[in-house]
């Protein structure tokens, strides 16, 4: 699940508005003659990266708007030539007096200081040239001042990383577009904090094709009678709380210039405006008293109470699942082996939703319910320590006892499980694809166990060593925190065999294998040739989108070949009595 980093920049402004007065003074006003927008979303850039949700941003915006009897002019992917062309259309249609708004999705960054707005045929071989072959978006605010329109709103939702970074180019300023500081009659809403990520989703179950700002935007602004200072204050709330669910900070940065108010929806006959914000703050308490519950019911009775509720896309996941609790604290058994200590934490039995539900990660789909007896899991990955002790050698490229053993193919390692049982007794295995995800997710629903896998990279070097602080090698074993169910390293530093074999999907592939187990057993038949499951994401570089660092990435490697990034943990069933 890539997710796409945005700035919203919600900039409210009043031209030409004598005596004004304060917003708790003013009624709802009616509306002006004209409200006239220019809406544009661009997702298909031909020389920088691609987007995947400025379409549909733009789009739902769009039809918001409508409803608000704003006449939309609306358009998806456009070069420069048409860009400018729809602004110069835009500003003709305006008069004094007018309500304008204008909303920009897509590629921005920022140059000396000031914003510029992406067209698809963008070319970044020098900072002028985008200067010349950009959008500034100072023009639109300029051109809409212009026109002495009675009330002015821009909204640009702009990805924050510089587009141009990973082509090697000189283009494009610092990360994120520049601050800008509101004028009087203004008023400026980022959807993000200084150095903070936008989400796009609430994690890999969140179908809503529109991002969290976004989402709650348009429902804030729907809600008639509340003017637009009690607006932007339900969002902030909202965004904020969303954001913590899944353990990410989010927190809107507020710039208020603005004099008089601004309603997007007036009030109807037999309408209470004045209940509105008290309603949105009973919905927020009530959030706020179950968001850590681990009952389903819980969310599915706020989803009956609050159906268009900003927490419904998190409830519906919630409410669906069987969450385990990850707050108990798991039992640990210690074993001996050659005189070599290891620990295997006990996992409780339960049901989760296996699986990804992201369109672009076929692999990791169908989503679908797998039920698991109780078992042990290794708490580390087997250290070259243990292998040396069982095994008699160590083929591990960086050497070191605590260090996790790599350099072993799968079938080395059934050799070391067939040794290390005949030593011990038990019976020891490559734990299956769903018993992995299961403990790695360790009753947490969302795409990696700490919340977000895209957080920044040193909010993730708590939890995994990844390309961003490995230094290009493996590392002692439980030296991050580990996951709820004391887990260590389920993320990073190596990935780990499974039992499985590699198919490419859950579902029948290509007439191999039918369907994935729903018992928490291997899938081994058919699959892919020679090819079996390795999870828990690669030590020294991570796929784009960081995709490896989930709890549902999944990857595949040769049976019989071995490489340094690589290794295992194994899991032991409980004893069946006669």
């Amino acid at each position: 699940m890539r997710q796409r980093a945005r700035w919203f920049w919600l900039v409210l402004g009043l031209f030409g508005a004598a005596g004004a007065v304060q917003a708790d003074e003013v009624e709802p006003l009616a509306p002006p003659s004209k409200r006239i927008a220019l809406v544009i979303g661009n997702d298909q850039y031909r020389s920088v990266t691609p987007l995947r949700n400025a379409v549909a941003d733009s789009t739902a915006v769009a039809k918001a708007l409508q409803e608000a009897g704003f006449t939309v002019t609306l358009q998806h992917n456009v070069d420069l030539s048409s860009v400018k062309q729809a602004l110069r259309q835009f500003k003709t249609a305006l008069a004094e007096g007018d309500e304008a708004l204008f909303f920009f999705s897509g590629h921005g960054v920022q140059l000396g200081g000031a914003n510029y707005l992406l067209p698809v045929d963008i070319v970044s071989d020098s900072e002028d040239q985008v200067r010349d072959d950009a959008l500034a978006l100072q023009r639109v605010l300029d051109d809409m001042s212009e026109r002495k329109v009675r009330f002015a709103l821009a909204i640009v939702d702009a990805c924050r990383d510089n587009p141009f970074a990973t082509q090697g180019r000189g283009a494009g300023g610092p990360k994120g577009l520049a601050a800008t500081r509101a004028d009087n009659g203004q008023l400026i809403l980022f959807s993000a904090g200084s150095g903070q990520q936008a989400l796009d989703n609430l994690g890999e179950d969140d179908r809503n094709p529109n991002g969290v700002f976004t989402r709650v935007f348009i429902q804030e602004m729907n809600r008639p009678g509340v003017e637009v200072h009690q607006v932007l204050h339900n969002v902030r709330s909202q965004v904020v709380q969303l954001a913590k669910s899944v353990g990410h900070d989010q927190m809107p940065a507020l710039y208020d210039q603005m004099q008089g108010g601004f309603y997007f929806h007036t009030l109807q006959a037999g309408q209470g405006g004045e209940d509105a914000p008290a309603a949105v703050k009973a919905e927020i308490q009530a959030w706020q008293a179950i968001q850590n519950s681990t009952d389903p019911a819980d969310f599915r009775r706020y989803v009956e109470r609050y159906p268009n509720g900003a927490f419904v896309p998190l409830a519906r996941i919630k409410g669906r699942t069987l969450v385990i609790d990850n707050r108990f604290e798991p039992k640990i058994d210690i074993y001996t082996v050659a005189e070599v200590e290891f620990a295997l934490v006990e996992i409780p039995g339960g049901s989760f939703e296996m699986g990804f539900t992201q369109q672009y990660r076929n692999a990791e789909q169908p989503r679908h319910t797998v039920t698991l007896p109780p078992f042990q899991m290794m708490q580390t990955e087997v250290t070259q320590r243990l292998w040396q002790a069982v095994m008699g050698s160590n083929p591990s490229k960086h050497q070191g006892d605590d260090l996790p053993v790599e350099q072993v193919s799968w079938q080395m390692a059934q050799s070391f499980v067939a040794k290390l049982n005949q030593m011990t007794g038990q019976h020891f295995s490559l734990p299956s694809e769903s018993q992995w995800e299961y403990a790695a997710r360790a009753g947490t629903i969302t795409d990696a166990f700490w919340g977000s896998a895209y957080l920044p990279d040193e909010k993730i070097g708590r939890y995994a060593w990844f390309s961003f602080n490995n230094d290009d090698q493996t590392h002692p074993v439980a030296q991050k925190e580990p996951n709820p169910w004391k887990l260590y390293d389920m993320a990073g530093n190596v990935s780990e065999w499974c039992q499985d074999a590699y198919h490419e999907s859950y579902k029948e592939s290509r007439g191999r294998g039918g369907l994935a187990p729903d018992d928490g057993t291997p899938w081994e038949a058919k699959g892919l040739e020679n090819y079996k499951v390795v999870r828990g994401g690669f030590a020294h570089f991570l796929w784009p989108g960081r995709g490896d660092m989930t709890s549902s990435g999944r990857a595949m490697w040769y049976d019989n070949q071995s490489s340094p990034r690589i290794g295992l943990r194994l899991v032991l069933l409980p004893q069946v009595t006669p």
